[in-house]
């Protein structure tokens, strides 16, 4: 393969054990364009022969995958870091995706703001991690996917900004648009900046990180929130919710635990709401007349035992209305009839519904 000098398209590189087919094969070949995925980097046991593939020479590679394979045959701790750091791509790559991770630590040129270029980091299965990259000063960050870390219990400062960056009077993640923060099991504090941060996010999802329970504050436009036995604060919902202030979408499924909307929480500018197997969740109280949401779409399946009558009063924009499984449902209602934007009504399995 390293004699290969012109070649320009490589979609993998699969590392074998032997000289012929090692990690060393790539360092002539500096003229790779588009995307490049090199796999089984546990097979890399020297950090020559890291140094040796020239990855930071390949200028024209735009999306990079380094992967390693699950398993316990590992180098150590150290050498991996090493091997890491010594991968290190162009300034001008636009994508980036770490998988199968095992060291400890990243190393410090992921999250540097001199890769001004880079648009999409996802970053998986990085099981001994217990530290995330400092990825908050990457100005043209638009996604960011983080998933696995077995190991992770708090996301710190410096996910925001490292240490040469802490001078920078420059708002985290400016360009972030979806944020995903996916099966954490030990993921306890998630100290996350307020309004001043993530100013166009527009999808945040937390999925199968059940010991997540600090407040939360974000800006962005839908959001995505999945339980099962979530060590939740009362407050947690609507500390979250109050700051999303282009929120469009909110999606909130298999919280077992006490949660509840408290007053007026919800965003003024949200469309659509879904509420689904979350019976302990108290749905916002009907509240004042004069509060209007522009809510649109309103979805509740089997969740909010405590509701026992709703009010259409509050969402005169509201055009699709389904409830399915609302067990102590007695009544829906609104005071001035008829409810001219309603277009699709459907009520399933309320048995105790009256009018």
């Amino acid at each position: 393969m390293g004699k290969l000098k012109q070649l320009h398209i490589l979609s993998n590189y699969i590392i074998g054990k032997q000289e012929d087919n090692g990690i060393q094969e790539l360092g002539g070949l500096l003229n790779l364009h588009g995307s490049f995925s090199i796999q089984k980097l546990e097979n890399v046991v020297d950090v020559n022969q890291a140094r040796r593939a020239r990855i930071g020479d390949k200028k024209h590679i735009d999306m990079l995958l380094l992967e390693w394979s699950s398993g316990d045959d590992m180098v150590s701790d150290i050498q991996i870091g090493d091997v890491l750091d010594s991968l290190q791509p162009h300034t001008g790559l636009k994508e980036l995706r770490i998988e199968g991770y095992k060291g400890k630590m990243f190393p410090n040129w992921l999250g540097q703001h001199s890769y001004n270029s880079m648009t999409y980091v996802s970053l998986k299965s990085c099981e001994n991690c217990h530290k995330l990259p400092s990825l908050g000063q990457l100005p043209s960050l638009k996604y960011l996917r983080i998933e696995g870390f077995s190991q992770l219990k708090c996301i710190g400062d410096e996910f925001y900004k490292n240490e040469d960056n802490r001078t920078l009077n420059i708002a985290p993640f400016p360009s972030l648009e979806t944020l995903y923060f996916l099966n954490m099991p030990c993921w306890e504090l998630g100290n996350l900046p307020g309004s001043e941060a993530f100013p166009p996010l527009k999808n945040f999802q937390i999925e199968e990180c059940p010991m997540l329970k600090r407040d939360m504050s974000l800006d962005g436009d839908s959001l995505s929130l999945e339980g099962g036995e979530w060590l939740v604060e009362s407050a947690f919902m609507a500390t979250i919710i109050h700051h999303l202030t282009s929120l469009q979408e909110i999606i909130i499924d298999g919280f077992l635990s006490d949660v509840s909307f408290l007053a007026n929480c919800l965003p003024k500018s949200l469309q659509k709401l879904e509420i689904h197997n979350c019976r302990k969740l108290e749905f916002p109280e009907q509240q004042q007349q004069q509060q209007k949401y522009d809510l649109v779409e309103l979805l509740i399946d089997s969740s909010c035992d405590s509701l026992t009558s709703l009010s259409l009063d509050a969402f005169p924009n509201l055009k699709n209305l389904r409830i399915e499984c609302c067990k102590n449902l007695e009544s829906i209602s609104m005071s001035e009839a008829p409810h001219t934007a309603l277009q699709s009504l459907t009520i399933d399995k309320c048995p105790k519904l009256v009018s």
